[in-house]
């Protein structure tokens, strides 16, 4: 038997909405391109570009677009 997935499902509940307020080291960035093997491209606010990789209890349950933010 599998192990439950409320905890997994709960995390990403929790991680769908942004925020009321960042800390100094968090942003919220624009998604440019899937890069493959949950690698993406990733726009910031100042216009540099980022790799960003979803951690992997997320991946077969959070399908990320291009165009959208993370």
């Amino acid at each position: 038997m599998g192990r439950p997935k409320r905890n997994l499902f709960a995390a990403a509940e929790e991680t769908s909405t942004p925020p009321s307020a960042l800390t100094a080291t968090q942003s919220i960035a624009r998604v440019i391109k899937a890069e493959g093997n949950s690698l993406y491209s990733c726009s910031l606010p100042e216009k540099n570009t980022v790799l960003v990789e979803l951690l992997p209890r997320f991946r077969n349950t959070i399908w990320i677009k291009r165009g959208g933010y993370v």
